[in-house]
């Protein structure tokens, strides 16, 4: 297994575990939180946190519930990521697109971001 995923799957691990922790596992079935932001919960994934097939899944599910977040204003988003332990930066605003690391967690949204609103998301 090579460097890059093994730090992705550390990073992964490290935020189910603050989940748990910090009791951020909500029973509830809703996909909404309280705030009215898109819930993503990865406790709902099977596979081992450790393991590859949990890395290609909770990168899977921050994707598509994270696709939530466009519309929203960049603040709005940003919050939305907080709330459900993602990381978040902006790739894009109004045009200007700014310098990113290329190391890949799926834990984190990248957004473009056009009139103070979201217009494209993209996990990793």
């Amino acid at each position: 297994m090579n460097l890059r995923k093994v730090l992705g799957l550390r990073i992964v691990s490290i935020f189910v575990l603050s989940l748990v922790l910090n009791g951020c596992v909500n029973n509830s079935s809703s996909n909404q939180s309280s705030s009215g932001c898109p819930k993503v919960d990865l406790t709902q994934i099977t596979a081992a946190p450790d393991s590859d097939v949990f890395f290609e899944q909770a990168a899977k599910l921050v994707q598509e519930k994270s696709q939530a977040f466009i519309g929203l204003s960049e603040a709005n988003a940003e919050l939305c990521a907080a709330q459900n332990n993602l990381g978040f930066r902006v790739g894009s605003r109004d045009g200007e697109f700014f310098a990113l690391t290329m190391d890949y967690i799926p834990t984190r949204v990248t957004v473009d971001v056009e009139n103070n609103l979201v217009v494209k998301i993209q996990a990793g």
